[in-house]
């Protein structure tokens, strides 16, 4: 995929949206596609009975000043704006708004905060959006961004998009994004590689619309990696045994703690870890019980590991097991 120019990304990105709404993942160039009306007018009624109220309970009527999509021909229009849902949108009388609605089997249009809805002078980035389909200059794209460890942008990520018969490839910039423009309208499988990080999802799936969008934020983890084995205080494998594995803060405290079961060599292993302290061991802080009856026992000292690394040797000899112990009960009424 070839670089493209800085103004062709500016001219992609003014598509996300900046209005929040209950519908933050969905930018005008995808939502568009997903209603079956869009467009712009003005309330002459807000439903409100109680000026002062803060939610309405009627429909809220609207003069059509200018239709995108699904309009039939219709100039002054009845909307239920999400009454008695938690995505109800305060329409108020007055005030011009950028419209997304659904039609129900009435011919009855229904819209919320949800599909989108929002105050005309909000709705910046849509119109930009329904100007550029009007003019015949809207393309079929994928854009989105890769975070690593589920918070920080990771640059020099590939990006394969996979589907209608073709096969595109970008890598991500220094802040995380990319955009494979244009693309054939179709459903996508989206992946993204880089050594020494692995997906919380392999394939990602997407459907791209004509001259619509599809949005990907994926994210990627180090692939860090401790493993080892759990031996018995005779040195014998010990299978089928719960390790842990805990995060030392800053505060030399334990924090988010994994558990994996050793397999029948005694063998365990946490991956997809980030770098960082942890502290290996058994009960760390939970007494022995009848499936693990050993007391609290750690690996000498903490483990440092590094971005991507992979420590193979982090073997731990287990304390006596407990022993089993017998306690017999006498149950009585009480008149004894």
């Amino acid at each position: 995929m070839t670089q493209m120019p800085k103004r062709f990304l500016y001219t992609l990105f003014w598509l996300l949206p900046l209005a929040a709404s209950c519908w933050d993942s969905a930018p005008p160039c995808k939502r568009f596609w997903e209603v079956d009306a869009a467009f712009t007018g003005t309330v002459l009624d807000d439903g409100v009975g109680d000026p002062g109220a803060a939610w309405g309970s009627g429909r809220v009527r609207l003069v059509v000043e200018e239709s995108f999509s699904g309009m039939r021909d219709e100039k002054e229009i009845e909307l239920d704006p999400g009454t008695a849902t938690e995505c109800y949108l305060r329409m108020r009388k007055g005030q011009r708004y950028f419209i997304y609605a659904q039609r129900d089997q009435d011919g009855l249009l229904r819209t919320s905060a949800c599909l989108g809805s929002v105050r005309l002078d909000l709705a910046q980035d849509d119109l930009r959006f329904v100007r550029t389909l009007q003019r015949g200059a809207a393309k079929s794209f994928l854009f989105g961004s890769v975070k690593w460890n589920g918070a920080h942008p990771l640059a020099g990520v590939a990006i394969f998009a996979h589907g209608a018969e073709r096969e595109y490839r970008t890598i991500t910039g220094v802040n995380g994004e990319f955009v494979i423009s244009p693309v054939v309208p179709g459903k996508y499988e989206i992946r993204a590689a880089l050594a020494g990080y692995v997906g919380d999802e392999l394939v990602h799936v997407s459907e791209v619309h004509d001259r619509g969008c599809a949005a990907v934020n994926l994210r990627l983890w180090t692939d860090g990696r401790i493993s080892g084995r759990l031996r018995h205080s005779t040195g014998a494998v010990a299978p089928n045994v719960t390790a842990e594995l805990a995060i030392l803060d800053e505060n030399e405290e334990l924090g988010e703690r994994f558990a994996v079961e050793t397999d029948e060599d005694g063998h365990f292993e946490f991956s997809s870890l980030a770098a960082g302290r942890y502290i290996l061991g058994v009960n760390l802080e939970e007494p022995p019980s009848a499936e693990i009856p050993y007391t609290s026992t750690r690996y000498p000292g903490p483990i440092l590991l590094a971005e991507g690394e992979k420590l193979s040797d982090a073997d731990l000899r287990l304390p006596p097991r407990l022993p089993e112990r017998t306690i017999h009960v006498q149950a009585v009424w009480p008149d004894g």
